[in-house]
């Protein structure tokens, strides 16, 4: 699913709003900062896809665990998304009379989630 750019800078406004609480509370060291700020930097600009920004998300909370909440805000998001998108296609597909393919979107979202 493509990110758009309004998205990606919201997720970039979010990472640094999370330093910068980090920081002051001393949750982390500038010298932490420099090597998270050298990560975003370094990634972001690969991230083009919903699923690209979960991997990279993924990554950057497992080297450092204050970006765990934003990777659980956005799987949230992610998961809504393409719930929302398998509802539009079986109601599609019904609409179409085709029943049993409506039925099997329904069974793999359910069992996705």
């Amino acid at each position: 699913m493509e990110l758009t750019e309004q998205h990606k800078r919201e997720v970039e406004r979010k990472l640094v709003e999370i330093i910068i609480d980090s920081l002051k509370k001393n949750l982390i060291s500038i010298a932490d900062k420099n090597a998270m700020s050298a990560f975003i930097l370094e990634r972001m600009p690969n991230v083009k896809t919903h699923e690209d920004l979960m991997v990279f998300l993924r990554e950057i909370s497992s080297k450092w665990a204050i970006f765990t909440p934003l990777l659980v805000t956005e799987s949230g998001e992610v998961k809504d998304k393409n719930e929302d998108q398998a509802i539009d296609k079986v109601q599609s597909l019904t609409q179409e009379g085709k029943i049993d393919e409506a039925i099997n979107v329904a069974k793999t979202t359910v069992s996705n989630t």
